[in-house]
């Protein structure tokens, strides 16, 4: 007589799916960031397309910046004025926004110049031509 042993294949198979899930939602979540042309003595910036949204004549996209640390940052850039707020901001003690999370203290937004041809001269450009119907 032959007896059957589960030796644990659908369990197996179960973390196997689970693992290529995990792996596919991984890469669909750093995805959604566009790399900004990158500047001299400034980590690599990106900013979502996706995470637009039109406030009257202004739009507010999040940013990330990243070098050895990272930051995340709710930003509001005015498109009739060339000029930004920085709205919220964490830093992450990983790359691309991983690792432990510090919120960071920050004052009342105040709007601040778009240096021309700057990082944020690029991303309010880019944020700015988004049609309302693909932001938020």
């Amino acid at each position: 007589m032959v007896q059957r042993v589960d030796i644990g294949k659908p369990n197996l198979l179960k973390s196997a799916l689970l693992l290529v899930v995990g792996c596919l939602l991984s890469v669909a979540l750093h995805a959604e960031w566009v790399a900004v042309p990158r500047r001299p003595n400034v980590g690599q910036v990106y900013f979502d397309p996706e995470s637009v949204q039109a406030q009257g004549t202004n739009k507010r996209v999040r940013q990330l910046t990243d070098s050895e640390t990272s930051m995340v940052a709710s930003v509001e850039y005015d498109c009739a004025k060339p000029r930004y707020q920085l709205l919220q901001a964490d830093m992450f003690l990983g790359r691309m926004g991983n690792g432990e999370k510090k919120s960071l203290s920050m004052g009342p937004p105040s709007w601040q110049s778009v240096e021309p041809k700057s990082t944020n001269a690029i991303i309010r450009d880019r944020v700015c031509a988004v049609s309302d119907k693909q932001g938020k």
